[in-house]
């Protein structure tokens, strides 16, 4: 299988957000199944990219009304700011920094996947009702395919199942991490790449 035109986004996973994640066995959890997807992806060679937010001390970059649970997020030299060790980018592995909440608005995203010939992503990180959703979203609308890694994303439970369920049979793919990679998943995904299929869950009409 050759997983060239396939890429891992991993978006904010840094403490402003891990640290919503108050019990500790839920938290290393979800660091073992992200932990196994990444090494699954570089075992494929499937290139992995880290989206972290990053804003400035005196607040030049913040979008307005900027905060989370009612204080500033992801500022440059806070922990807040730091990302999970678990996370750490090997040496040829991109880290790109946003200033909104949706990865590819301002930055070199759009413009890297195309010059490495990318047509699917899979995506997980934090939030999965704010920054997943938008990032996935917009994506989508740029002619990108994409699978939303559920067991890999997180949110409050509420909010992550109000997204599936919007969208879990209209326009995106969702699957857990020991999906992915299942060959029946790889032929339906590669149809899609190559425009011999519909999206996901789209009936034509006779």
């Amino acid at each position: 299988m050759n997983w060239n035109q396939y890429v891992l986004l991993v978006i904010d996973v840094q403490n402003d957000f891990t640290n919503d994640i108050e019990n500790p066995i839920e938290k290393m959890d979800y660091e073992k199944r992200l932990t196994r997807l990444m090494t699954d992806c570089r075992n494929r060679n499937i290139e992995i990219i880290y989206i972290r937010g990053k804003y400035k001390k005196d607040k030049s970059d913040w979008l307005n009304f900027l905060q989370y649970n009612n204080h500033p997020v992801l500022v440059e030299g806070t922990t807040g700011f730091e990302h999970e060790k678990y996370v750490n980018e090997l040496n040829n592995e991109k880290v790109i920094y946003k200033q909104t909440l949706d990865a590819f608005i301002n930055t070199e995203l759009n413009s890297y996947l195309k010059s490495k010939d990318k047509k699917f992503l899979f995506i997980t990180g934090f939030s999965t009702s704010v920054c997943v959703h938008l990032t996935m979203m917009h994506g989508i609308q740029l002619g990108y395919w994409t699978c939303m890694v559920k067991d890999c994303c997180w949110d409050e439970e509420t909010h992550q199942n109000n997204i599936i369920s919007m969208y879990k049979n209209m326009i995106i793919n969702i699957k857990n991490h020991d999906e992915l990679f299942k060959e029946e998943n790889y032929q339906i995904w590669n149809k899609m790449i190559e425009g011999n299929a519909v999206r996901p869950g789209l009936k034509m009409n006779e």
